[in-house]
């Protein structure tokens, strides 16, 4: 709901893409960086189902949305992916 609620406003919203490291302090990092969301990586990035569940609760501690880009189509990676978490949103180009 947060990501959409964002897109309601024509202010610059500021994001990061995270592909490299998933550490416990990344939600806060960012968010002190200003960022308003993060887009979280699973294509390019060798990220499995664990990682994802737990950063996700990284970025929700900083109460940062997150956007999870998964590495298919396949209904398996957009349901394990939207199982993370209720601020996680799922996308594929």
């Amino acid at each position: 709901m947060v990501l959409k609620a964002m897109t309601r406003s024509r202010a610059v919203k500021v994001g990061h893409f995270v592909v490299e490291f998933a550490t416990p302090g990344i939600g806060h990092i960012l968010k002190n960086a200003s960022c308003d969301f993060v887009l979280f990586d699973c294509e390019h990035s060798g990220f499995g189902q664990e990682t994802i569940k737990a950063a996700m609760r990284y970025f929700e501690a900083a109460r940062l949305p997150a956007i999870v880009r998964v590495p298919s189509k396949e209904y398996h990676h957009i349901a394990r992916a939207a199982d993370t978490g209720p601020r996680a949103s799922c996308c594929r180009w």
